[in-house]
């Protein structure tokens, strides 16, 4: 195909746009190999609303998406509520670190487990992890003193909760779909978790603002309780194996399998160490960036913690069509390399607001990567062995947290912008390697993901 006849598809392609602004159907695939960047590009980020009866998603499918919605506000919540608490005791917000690190060190410890527990029974699983999460959070906001000793104790305690409903809940929706949704079940899954990113930070911020710190973990224990209760009426599309108990096998069955499959355990590997160059920061950075450098207030940090969800949600709007051809997961770390630049860039901002638009501009450049991610894994896992493989992808990609999040603490103690600067430098380079290796072991010619 020639470069006109390229340009000319692209503009063809660009009319169709503009002819059905609120959506269109692909005349055609773009070949990855064959055709233009730009026209790929063009004809994949397009805007692709999606519709109950354009993708076979059934009212229990929305209706799980809207209930873990609501308690993912109340997850965002506390956790912000968390980490202001910290950064009001000692100097220099000394206890942000520990406080984040009491929560990622269980779910280092406890991942694997929590996929076994939730293996059997997802649903169950996810509403009395929730509930207790509940019992967590209202204690923070009245039963307890407010020390730094009790957050640390309740950030433990909320850690070890979600070691089961972080693989649990990525499995719930895998479940309730049949397998040839799954990209439009997890693209809606990413848009839901997003807006949660974008909604909770900022109504944590406007929160703690007008009412206190202690109120804010109220309203999220509200939240948690909704969000938990409305799961009792969901039901699961893809039959599970029957049994009691925990099922202890599925961790080995899941290790086999990934271990059998060298792109999927090499993909995890490259997106964990990308992972370690930017959990910390945003985590321990980002609070003492805006407060201590900046001299901005619990609102503003809110705004620039909302501004990544907002640029998730808009790019996972338009990346409609990308993951429907498997063979673009071999550009996924292309996608994590643009991002971690400008995350990187970050580092040279000199207000709180032109932090907010790095993160928005990473944010909508990293948006497809978690649909195709989660897509790829979870076509290749049967489902009675579907919460282990996710458990050991979650312990991949946030296991490294707590060695970042110790990181992260030495860096920012002396200028958080070097902290940025540095895990933006590290990400890129393992998202580059991580795209050569991948796609050496992929091939030119798989098909499907499989040679």
């Amino acid at each position: 195909m020639g470069y006109a006849s390229k340009v000319s598809m692209m503009i063809s392609s660009l009319i169709v746009d503009i002819r059905a602004p609120l959506g269109f159907r692909m005349e055609r695939d773009c070949d990855f190999y064959t055709d233009s960047v730009a026209l790929c590009y063009t004809q994949f980020m397009a805007w692709q609303p999606l519709s109950e009866a354009d993708v076979g998603l059934d009212r229990n499918f929305w209706h799980i998406i809207l209930t873990t919605g609501i308690a993912g506000v109340g997850d965002q919540i506390a956790l912000f509520a968390r980490i202001w608490a910290a950064l009001t005791f000692g100097r220099h917000g000394f206890f942000v670190a520990p406080t984040v690190l009491a929560y990622s060190l269980p779910m280092v410890l406890f991942m694997l487990v929590g996929g076994a527990v939730g293996g059997r029974h997802p649903l169950r699983a996810l509403i009395l992890a929730g509930l207790s999460l509940a019992v967590v959070t209202v204690t923070l906001g009245g039963i307890l003193p407010l020390t730094p000793g009790v957050l640390i104790a309740a950030s433990f305690v909320s850690g070890v909760l979600d070691s089961v409903r972080s693989p649990t809940g990525q499995s719930l929706i895998a479940l309730a779909v049949t397998p040839n949704h799954l990209y439009e079940a997890n693209r809606i899954r990413q848009a839901r978790f997003q807006v949660t990113r974008l909604l909770g930070p900022v109504a944590a911020g406007a929160l703690i603002a007008v009412l206190g710190v202690r109120h804010t973990f109220l309203a999220a224990t509200l939240l948690y309780v909704m969000g938990s209760l409305g799961l009792l009426g969901a039901k699961l599309a893809q039959p599970m194996i029957p049994g009691r108990g925990v099922d202890w096998g599925a961790i080995g069955r899941g290790w086999r399998l990934i271990r059998g499959r060298s792109e999927m355990f090499w993909m995890m590997i490259f997106y964990g160490f990308s992972n370690f160059a930017w959990l910390g920061p945003l985590q321990v950075g980002v609070p003492r960036l805006v407060r201590l450098i900046f001299h901005s207030g619990p609102t503003m940090l809110g705004v620039v913690n909302g501004a990544f969800g907002l640029g998730l949600l808009l790019g996972t709007l338009l990346a409609g069509r990308l993951g429907r051809d498997v063979r673009a997961i071999r550009y996924m770390f292309l996608f994590t390399a643009a991002s971690d630049l400008v995350l990187g860039a970050a580092g040279f901002q000199t207000n709180s607001w032109g932090l907010a638009v790095a993160f928005f501009a990473s944010g909508l450049l990293f948006a497809p990567v978690g649909p195709l991610f989660s897509t790829y894994v979870q076509s290749r896992t049967p489902p009675d062995t579907m919460t282990s493989v996710l458990s050991f992808t979650s312990l991949t990609l946030q296991g490294v947290q707590p060695v970042s999040v110790l990181a992260s603490g030495l860096f920012s103690a002396f200028d958080p912008r070097v902290l940025f600067l540095a895990a933006g430098s590290i990400a890129t380079v393992a998202d580059l390697v991580g795209f050569s290796w991948v796609n050496k072991l992929m091939g030119r010619d798989t098909v499907g993901g499989t040679k």
